[in-house]
C-alpha cells in the first residue's frame, strides 16, 4: 500500500454531514418532551375526524370514544365529559382542536 493511499490517522475522518464548531451536528433534535399545548395548522377537528385520524394521535384506541361524544365546543370537553383519561388527553391535546 503506498503513502498517498492509506489514510492518515491524525486527522478526523471527514463526514457528510453539516459540524459545527463544537463538532456537533447542525442537524440536532430533541429527545425531550414536545410542548404541544399550542395548536397548529395539521390539528385534528374533534368534530369531523375520523376513527383512524382520532386512533392515530398516538394515545392509543381512543377514536370510537371521542365520536360517541360529539359535539364538542372546546378540547377541554375531553376531560370534563370524562372521555378521556388524563394520560391520554395530555398525550394529544396538542395535535387536536375545535372547529
Amino acid at each position: 500500500m503506498s503513502p498517498s493511499a492509506s489514510a492518515d490517522i491524525r486527522s478526523p475522518a471527514k463526514s457528510t454531514e453539516d459540524t459545527s464548531t463544537s463538532g456537533l451536528s447542525a442537524a440536532t433534535t430533541t429527545n425531550g418532551p414536545v410542548d404541544q399545548s399550542v395548536a397548529t395548522a395539521s390539528s385534528v377537528d374533534l368534530n369531523s375526524a375520523s376513527v383512524e385520524q382520532l386512533n392515530a394521535l398516538g394515545a392509543g384506541m381512543i377514536g370510537k370514544r371521542i365520536i360517541e361524544f360529539r359535539p364538542y365546543v372546546s378540547v377541554d370537553e375531553l376531560l370534563a365529559r370524562r372521555v378521556l383519561k388524563r394520560s391520554d388527553y395530555e398525550a394529544i391535546k396538542g395535535a387536536v382542536t375545535v372547529k
